[in-house]
């Protein structure tokens, strides 16, 4: 278990030395207030490392803007992929899953990552992200139009 804004850095420089792929499961914005400007600092190491990353996050029009921005940039867009979840899922906190690790992040004063190694678990936990991104499909063609 990891604390506070040097435990989250922590464990998002774990993911960038092991993960040849990373999925990304929450809110993005929570996310953004947990460990300011650290979002686009790590997107920007997992592109030159070339770690595809897969983001399925809450949408918020700080979201959605983001998500085209993706779209636009074509070096950005070969490594990630974003799609969004109707904002009525109240998605608070989140997961990421990579190599044979599942992290789970609470978002508020305190900041809590909770590193857990397990194939099992990392299976479980990818299969639920897969069955919500293709959920979040149709819903992305409207909404990212």
């Amino acid at each position: 278990m990891y604390e506070g804004i040097e435990g989250m850095k922590h464990v998002l420089q774990m993911e960038l030395d092991e993960a040849q792929e990373i999925c990304i499961f929450g809110d993005g914005e929570a996310f953004k207030k947990a460990v300011p400007t650290w979002s686009e600092e790590q997107a920007k190491k997992r592109l030159l490392k070339k770690v595809k990353t897969r983001l399925l996050l809450k949408a918020s029009p700080l979201t959605i803007r983001a998500a085209k921005d993706l779209l636009k940039n074509t070096e950005k867009a070969r490594y990630s992929q974003i799609r969004v979840l109707p904002e009525a899922f109240s998605i608070v906190g989140g997961f990421d899953t990579f190599a044979d690790k599942v992290v789970l992040f609470s978002f508020d004063e305190k900041n809590i990552a909770v590193v857990i190694e397990s194939k099992i678990i990392q299976t479980m936990m990818q299969s639920v992200f897969n069955m919500l991104w293709n959920m979040a499909e149709v819903y992305n063609h409207t909404l990212l139009k």
